[in-house]
């Protein structure tokens, strides 16, 4: 994450471990820390780039609410609760309800072009 001298936040080092990827690309193989990735990045070996990004910005939002990391011996599903309960704002909760889904097929896709 930077922010700017006008204070806008940029979030940035989405897929950088395996290059630059469309938003449909397929990706092989664990990439980043566990504590911020998609559950299917350690279970999988094949899983949608696009809808790991999903999660990893659940995550974060998480982290920007909190100020707290999540835990890197916590499961997902522990992770997952931590970050749903981090707020009681019901915009939030929704937003990060759809972000942080264990099946990748049902996580909200936020960088989907209209």
């Amino acid at each position: 994450m930077i922010v700017t001298t006008d204070n806008e936040v940029k979030l940035i080092d989405f897929n950088v471990a395996v290059g630059d990827l469309k938003p449909d690309s397929i990706v092989c193989g664990g990439t980043g820390l566990k504590q911020w990735s998609a559950p299917e990045t350690r279970t999988q070996l094949h899983y949608s780039a696009q809808r790991c990004d999903s999660w990893s910005l659940g995550m974060i939002l998480a982290f920007l609410i909190t100020g707290e990391e999540p835990s890197e011996s916590a499961s997902c599903e522990e992770r997952m609760t931590a970050a749903l309960s981090s707020t009681s704002d019901e915009c939030l909760q929704s937003c990060l309800q759809g972000l942080l889904r264990v099946k990748p097929e049902e996580r909200l896709l936020p960088f989907q072009t209209l």
